[in-house]
């Protein structure tokens, strides 16, 4: 097991032993969404009641988590990662994750209302619509092979749209941005 996936894992246990009730996917999305609206580290402990936790323990777990998807978010080469289970887990529950990753991603990005969602331009609106519309994801009657590859098409859909929408956002300019992704990030 990489060191990823031990981390993923250690995190998506601690989630759902905790009253957020929810995995790492779920979480990640979230913080996500918070990040691509221009929430700072600094705002961001104003917005940690989406989450629904009391320990300090968790909160702090948390604000590293939303510290490292800034950072990647923020790089001149695309380095960030949506946060899912790996390749040795079934494609039915990696689509029920990645469901559960769009479905906290909008909670984030439209934390304090729809206004973030019409305010943004259409690239960004059309982008929203398809992470929206991919909350409702299943696996129906595919092969496994198929699966796999359509998982790995919408992951990698979300991984550059998000960035799209991050940069759109917050005005971030990545006119050095070389296009090479970092393997070795955990997001």
């Amino acid at each position: 097991m990489s060191f990823q996936q031990k981390i993923y894992r250690e995190l998506d246990r601690k989630l759902r032993s905790t009253t957020f009730n929810s995995g790492a996917p779920e979480a990640h999305g979230l913080l996500t969404g918070l990040a691509c609206r221009g929430i700072s580290v600094q705002e961001l402990q104003n917005k940690l009641y989406l989450f629904q936790l009391k320990s300090d323990q968790e909160l702090i777990l948390l604000q590293g988590l939303f510290e490292l998807i800034l950072k990647d978010l923020q790089s001149s080469t695309l380095k960030y990662h949506l946060l899912l289970p790996g390749d040795d887990t079934s494609p039915v529950v990696r689509t029920d994750e990645i469901a559960n990753w769009c479905g906290g991603y909008m909670q984030g990005f439209c934390h304090d209302g729809d206004t973030a969602f019409s305010d943004s331009n259409e690239t960004i609106r059309e982008m929203l619509q398809d992470i929206m519309n991919m909350g409702g994801l299943y696996l129906d009657e595919t092969s496994v092979e198929e699966a796999e590859k359509a998982i790995i098409e919408i992951e990698e859909y979300l991984r550059v749209g998000v960035q799209l929408i991050y940069d759109g956002i917050t005005g971030i300019d990545k006119s050095g941005f070389d296009g090479v992704p970092d393997s070795d990030e955990m997001h």
